[in-house]
């Protein structure tokens, strides 16, 4: 793989990683509720989520996505799910958040990374755009395996420069004094946000969408 070739994959998949979809809006919900620089783990456990699809891709896994109904359904609904429990779990907290008695505990640094690795691998929209795109920069010619471990750096690292610019952002907007002195209003913000993503990824069909 040339350098231009590698550098071209790298913007389309920054445009690819930067595209709404439920792992641009658990990023934003995440960048909201939880402080820096802990909030930063979410773009790594989405990168690793994607290495996990990028592997998948290599073995067949886009391709059983695409041809069965039932596997992308099951991928899909789990991600659903998945959504609408962190999504009330931060309305529950917006409730908690108003007594003194029972403070909310941000979430930990490796909860962050999980739970971001779980969106992601639930989200069978981001195993369809691995496997539209990254045949496409495969060169005949080449070993296979190794362009593949090549490419999956590549966007492994555009996926964090995304996500982390999201977070960042969504971190200025939550360091805004009205949202400093009403935590509920920020948690509400972000499990609305959840469940938005929730509901978009339950209208998907099969076809291709961003990483």
């Amino acid at each position: 793989m040339t350098f231009e070739t590698g550098i071209s994959f790298y913007l389309i998949w920054l445009l690819a990683a930067a595209a709404p979809g439920p792992n641009v809006a658990f990023t934003i919900a995440t960048g909201l509720s939880t402080p820096l620089p802990r909030a930063l783990l979410a773009p790594v456990g989405i990168g690793l989520g994607g290495l996990v699809y990028a592997l998948g891709v290599s073995a067949g896994l886009g391709t059983l996505l695409k041809a069965s109904a039932e596997a992308f359904a099951v991928v899909k609904w789990v991600g659903v799910a998945y959504l609408v429990w962190l999504g009330v779990r931060q309305w529950q907290a917006a409730g908690r958040s108003g007594l003194a008695a029972t403070p909310v505990k941000p979430k930990t640094g490796p909860v962050v990374c999980l739970q971001a690795f779980v969106v992601m691998v639930s989200n069978p929209k981001a195993a369809l755009a691995y496997a539209a795109i990254f045949p496409a920069f495969i060169e005949p010619g080449g070993t296979a395996w190794q362009q593949f471990a090549l490419l999956s750096g590549i966007a492994a690292a555009a996926s964090v420069t995304v996500h982390c610019s999201y977070i960042l952002l969504a971190a200025r907007l939550g360091g805004w004094q009205v949202m400093r002195a009403r935590p509920a209003l920020v948690h509400r913000a972000s499990g609305t946000i959840y469940l938005l993503a929730a509901a978009a990824l339950a209208l998907v069909r099969r076809g291709v969408a961003a990483a």
